[in-house]
């Protein structure tokens, strides 16, 4: 059984330079996704990520039952 790579969603929008410093402490291994807040990238990273980041916005509930995957936020 082959691995998928982990997906980490940041779902506000944040600075390049915070961008930057997120991949510092991040497995590089795993695909970081910088919504920036666009619906359309939060309606298809949601369903595969296991990890959400917010900053100031918060996770729905929408957002959660969206988030199948999600083992942590």
């Amino acid at each position: 059984m082959s691995q998928t790579q982990p997906v980490v969603l940041v779902t506000d929008p944040i600075s390049a330079k915070t961008q930057q410093l997120t991949l510092q402490y991040i497995d590089p291994q795993a695909k970081v996704v910088f919504s920036n807040g666009d619906q359309a990238v939060l309606a298809e990273y949601l369903p595969q990520a296991q990890v959400l980041i917010t900053s100031t916005k918060g996770i729905s509930p929408e957002m959660l039952q969206a988030a199948g995957e999600c083992r942590y936020i």
